[in-house]
């Protein structure tokens, strides 16, 4: 046995562990991917069962006063008391769904920052971990890229051609074409 067996059998160990390594990554940012969205999920179906609470409450106490305004005569003190009462609280209730209302539309636009400014780079990480050591046709890429339902058309060629631009992605020819392979050149740690 030469000295070059030996190190082709070293190097050939070496390139099988860092593609093991590779693929446990990617799995790992899989997981925290679909986390993430599943997060984002939960916290929006929150918001909307709040606001449904709050459109509910707000019917329900709008009911209330139009039933008591038809039910008692406005000319006694008693009953202008109460209606000064009933004012009073509607403006605390009005106060509170004000509040409410602000707080969930903070929210909303802090998860839609937070979807905005990530989905490129989850985009990119699903492409990466799609890709593999043998590279995959484009064609087939963005059939498994579309199936994930979280992207569609644009963040799939925004993406490709990103990575592309960064020297992470490449293939034959100028244009990427549907049968074109598309293979990492280098990878960034920073999409693992």
């Amino acid at each position: 046995m030469n000295i070059s067996s030996i190190v082709s059998i070293i190097v050939g160990f070496f390139a099988i562990l860092i593609s093991v390594l590779l693929y446990i990554a990617s799995n790992k940012e899989s997981a925290k991917i679909k986390e993430s969205s599943d997060k984002i999920e939960s916290e929006v179906k929150n918001l909307g069962s709040l606001f449904e609470y709050l459109r509910a409450d707000l019917f329900s106490l709008t009911r209330d006063i139009i039933s008591y305004a038809w039910t008692k005569p406005l000319r006694s003190s008693d009953a202008n008391k109460e209606m000064k009462d009933n004012k009073n609280e509607i403006n605390i209730h009005e106060k509170k769904i004000k509040e409410l209302n602000e707080k969930i539309l903070n929210t909303l636009d802090k998860l839609e920052k937070y979807v905005k400014e990530n989905k490129p780079i989850w985009a990119k990480k699903a492409i990466i971990s799609m890709i593999g050591n043998e590279g995959i046709i484009a064609q087939e890429l963005f059939s498994e890229f579309l199936d994930l339902k979280r992207f569609d058309a644009k963040d799939f060629f925004d993406s490709v051609f990103s990575l592309k631009e960064e020297g992470i992605l490449y293939w034959e020819g100028k244009k990427l074409e549907p049968d074109s392979l598309i293979k990492i050149k280098k990878n960034d740690w920073k999409y693992l």
